[in-house]
């Protein structure tokens, strides 16, 4: 099983200057991405578009580039696997559709120096289980929420997502989740599932998304 992965960042580091160095550095040196770029890409990108739902002002600035953005890399789909192929069409369709959204070439080489240790990709340990400790076969009948005919709830072998993953491993399931999304709907659904949407929000955004961005931007500000 796949270890589950979160990106860290430095407090220091801006969030949007680094997702034009990954756009700008796909563009002009795709031979030199690597899957950490890839994966800090996509990381970032969902912050991005969080922030954008909660700061009005910054959503003025980035939120067109960053629905290009993030539409162009639903489409590439590199959730079938990390290759040159697949970043030099990426590269392409990027050169194509954000050239704006890019550190001017001649600026490039000074610009990426910026950012040598500020983020690092670190990966979760998974807990070992004993034999001793192994849950016992599951019982038919018994889910997640079904306590009431549970032989007993600490081992009837349904434990609770909390039991199972930290709030890191849901990121790093969502962003897995999102990478292999084929469709808008797919994209919401899978924020649904994981609880970082309700299933009334993903409902309005599957029906009109354009035209509830804004009310959920309203929203995002009066919980905050």
């Amino acid at each position: 099983m796949e270890q589950p992965r979160i990106v860290k960042y430095s407090r220091r580091l801006k969030r949007i200057s680094l997702q034009r160095f990954f756009v700008s550095k796909i563009i002009y040196e795709p031979d030199k991405v690597n899957e950490k770029d890839i994966f800090t890409l996509y990381d970032n990108q969902m912050w991005l578009e969080r922030k954008c739902l909660s700061d009005v002002d910054f959503a003025k600035k980035f939120d067109k580039s960053l629905e290009v953005l993030s539409t162009l890399l639903k489409e590439t789909n590199l959730s079938q696997g990390f290759s040159l192929k697949a970043i030099l069409r990426l590269s392409q369709r990027l050169k194509e559709s954000l050239s704006d959204f890019t550190v001017p070439r001649r600026n490039y080489q000074s610009y990426k120096k910026r950012f040598g240790g500020l983020f690092s990709i670190l990966t979760l340990p998974t807990p070992e289980v004993s034999n001793r400790k192994l849950p016992p076969k599951r019982i038919i009948g018994i889910g997640y929420r079904d306590k009431g005919t549970a032989r007993d709830p600490a081992i009837d072998g349904s434990p609770s997502w909390q039991e199972v993953a930290s709030q890191a491993g849901q990121l790093a399931l969502a962003i897995k989740s999102i990478k292999g999304a084929k469709s808008f709907n797919a994209i919401i659904t899978a924020f649904e599932d994981l609880g970082l949407i309700s299933k009334g929000e993903g409902d309005t955004l599957k029906t009109n998304p354009s035209s509830t961005k804004e009310t959920l931007r309203k929203e995002s500000q009066t919980r905050g």
